[in-house]
């Protein structure tokens, strides 16, 4: 550049500096950082047409067709000093993240209420695509006698807390860190009232089923609850951005 005339310069480097504003904005474009216990969410409202959320029809039930199937409510979590949470009774997507590049964080923090008698699969979920089975991992709580809080991507399902030690009302944290080049992701969970309490896996391969091997295929990320009769979920926030590592 030292050869060019001054213009030239000036030209190339403005033309880099809105290089790197136009990749900036696309990434922030394709984050998530929904925080539901803070504006523009409010309490009693839906989070449907908001930041990207929308509904995501799945059975012919009427809980599943009406917004207020994801709507903030007075957050029952303890110590988390949070007002409101999101009540989720059907299932959402967000396809803003779909261009996330090849390493990412999925960050949220949920609780959850049950009844210990009842034995049945299913319950809170997160993932991306519209079924458990095309989505490279999945996480959440399972309803089942043998389920509780659990990760899933190749092999068996990895139950973290059974459901019989699941404390209800009381914050869990799920952090993915999702690597697509390795077509693999690490888990930590943790316990916002028991600071011992930390599970960290090793790398784990993406399920078989994921055979894209992208997640602008997926159609965005999701979370649901098909157990919304007998399942109450309160979602502090859900977070994906690249990773700063």
């Amino acid at each position: 550049m030292k050869n060019l005339p001054g213009h030239f310069q000036d030209l190339l480097r403005y033309g880099f500096v809105a290089l790197a504003l136009l990749l900036a904005r696309a990434t922030a474009s394709a984050e998530i950082q929904s925080v539901f216990t803070v504006p523009p969410y409010a309490q009693d409202e839906t989070i449907v047409d908001i930041e990207g959320w929308e509904l995501q029809f799945q059975e012919p039930h009427p809980i599943y067709t009406d917004p207020m199937g994801a709507v903030v409510v007075s957050s029952p979590i303890a110590n988390t000093n949070q007002p409101t949470a999101l009540d989720l009774k059907t299932m959402v997507k967000n396809a803003k993240a779909k261009e996330l590049g090849d390493r990412f964080n999925v960050e949220t923090r949920f609780a959850v209420t049950f009844s210990h008698r009842l034995d049945m699969e299913g319950g809170l979920f997160f993932r991306f695509g519209s079924t458990h089975e095309a989505s490279p991992f999945h996480f959440g709580f399972d309803y089942a006698s043998d389920g509780g809080l659990y990760y899933k991507g190749e092999g068996p399902k990895v139950i973290v807390v059974p459901k019989r030690d699941v404390q209800e009302n009381v914050a869990y944290e799920f952090t993915i860190q999702v690597d697509m080049n390795a077509q693999a992701f690490r888990v930590l969970v943790t316990c916002a009232l028991d600071e011992t309490f930390r599970h960290e896996s090793g790398e784990i391969p993406f399920q078989d089923g994921f055979k894209s091997g992208s997640i602008a295929k997926t159609g965005g990320f999701f979370m649901g609850n098909n157990k919304p009769t007998v399942l109450s979920t309160y979602i502090d926030y859900a977070k994906i951005t690249p990773s700063l590592e």
